[in-house]
């Protein structure tokens, strides 16, 4: 048996911002958004700035381990702010190459000193073996990181799961824009919106949401938790943005038949 819940009624809700989507022929319809906090590297906070200052050489030894080379290509970097991860800087890494490819991995640095994590995403648009969002490792390397009082809250259906859910999915090289009502917008019509369904059996929780990551295409982002607030599991599911244009041909020309003869 399973419960459903919705970021509707809960703490979630809080955290969407309002905006106006602007939909196939012209329409609008009120959308309420949630994402994470973004920092550009010249707006990031001093105290988070002065340890990245002193650690980029280990950032770069550590991207350097996995294959990624610092001292070459045009890097860029942003800082993902994730609630759930009080004492870890989260960094997105990105390298666009002139013939279209992209390389992409994640760097969680230890605001106390520790080991730097490199979660690979992309390798010249390839990804590895398996995708981040599925590695094993990926959720090991989550769950050490979330403190076990902050997981456990975070996982009730009263409680942050869609920001725990997201800061996951942040962490595996995503930048989820995730739509309160994404059935609001005929781009998105059968998508769903943020939803918890708990177990009743084994208490794990199923969280799903939908992410409007570009014009024309969304991602479907699976987060299972256990009943602690552990990632166990997650995948994700890209579908293209895509309305059927409607036309409006002429009405058919009448034509009068003439009876056919009956015989005798």
């Amino acid at each position: 048996m399973l419960l459903a819940f919705t970021a509707q009624g809960f703490s979630q809700q809080n955290h969407f911002v309002a905006q106006t989507e602007g939909g196939s022929g012209g329409l609008r319809s009120p959308l309420r958004y949630f994402s994470l906090i973004h920092h550009a590297p010249d707006a990031v906070d001093p105290s988070d700035a002065a340890i990245l200052s002193r650690r980029h050489r280990d950032i770069s030894e550590e991207a350097a381990f996995y294959g990624y080379d610092l001292s070459s290509g045009n890097w860029k970097w942003d800082q993902a702010l994730c609630p759930q991860l009080p004492g870890t800087i989260l960094l997105h890494y990105s390298s666009a190459q002139p013939n279209g490819r992209e390389s992409l991995f994640t760097v969680l640095v230890p605001r106390d000193g520790g080991r730097i994590r490199i979660v690979p995403v992309y390798y010249h648009n390839a990804t590895p073996w398996h995708a981040a969002v599925k590695r094993d490792r990926n959720f090991d390397v989550f769950n050490s990181l979330v403190p076990a009082e902050t997981a456990k809250k975070s996982a009730d259906p009263e409680g942050d799961w869609l920001s725990l859910a997201a800061c996951y999915v942040e962490m595996v090289g995503g930048e989820p824009n995730i739509p309160n009502e994404p059935s609001l917008v005929p781009e998105t019509l059968l998508a769903p919106q943020p939803t918890i369904e708990v177990s009743v059996s084994d208490r794990t929780r199923h969280i799903l949401f939908t992410d409007r990551d570009a014009d024309n295409q969304y991602i479907i982002w699976s987060v299972v938790l256990s009943g602690e607030g552990k990632v166990i599991a997650a995948q994700s599911q890209t579908y293209a943005a895509y309305v059927a244009k409607i036309s409006n041909p002429p009405a058919p020309v009448a034509t009068m038949r003439h009876p056919k003869p009956v015989p005798h």
